[in-house]
This record gives C-alpha cells, sequence and structure tokens, in this order.
C-alpha cells in the first residue's frame, strides 16, 4: 500500500510516542530495579551505602538481575519531574 511521505512520520511519531508513555508507565510503577536501570532513570548512590538487594526480574527492562528498591536510586526522581 502507497503511504506518502509525511504519513509515514505521523506513524514513527506515534509509535515513539506509545513506547515512551509505556516506558513512563513502568518506571512510575516500578518497585524494584537493577542498578542500570537505576542509574538511568534515577540518581546513582553516591558514598558507602548499605542496601538490601534480591535476584530477580526488573521492573523496567524486564533482565534477571540484582535489584534494589527504587529509594536507593531516590525514586526515580530525575525521569518522572520531566
Amino acid at each position: 500500500m502507497w503511504r506518502p511521505f509525511s504519513s509515514i512520520g505521523i506513524m514513527k511519531k506515534k509509535k515513539n510516542n506509545k513506547m515512551k508513555k509505556e516506558l513512563l508507565n513502568k518506571i512510575k510503577e516500578a518497585e524494584y530495579v537493577c542498578h542500570e536501570c537505576g542509574c538511568k532513570y534515577g540518581e546513582a548512590p553516591t558514598g558507602d551505602i548499605i542496601y538490601t538487594a534480591h535476584e530477580d526480574n526488573c521492573d523496567i527492562c524486564g533482565e534477571n538481575k540484582s535489584l534494589a528498591h527504587i529509594r536507593l536510586y531516590r525514586y526515580l526522581y530525575k525521569t518522572l519531574k520531566k
């Protein structure tokens, strides 16, 4: 099916917006995250910090890793405040 170029760009934008909304919902609903996602979407912990971790699937990326509660990464505030 032929589509003008402008409609292809609109379709890509809609898909990107949908992906961004899905990611934002995952971040809002996350309770335990891996270190990579915590640093990417929150603030990396500084200094000597003692925390509890467990093995499970990350609430954001879905990979099986060592997880910590989102409070360690300041409740992922860096991403949610945008």
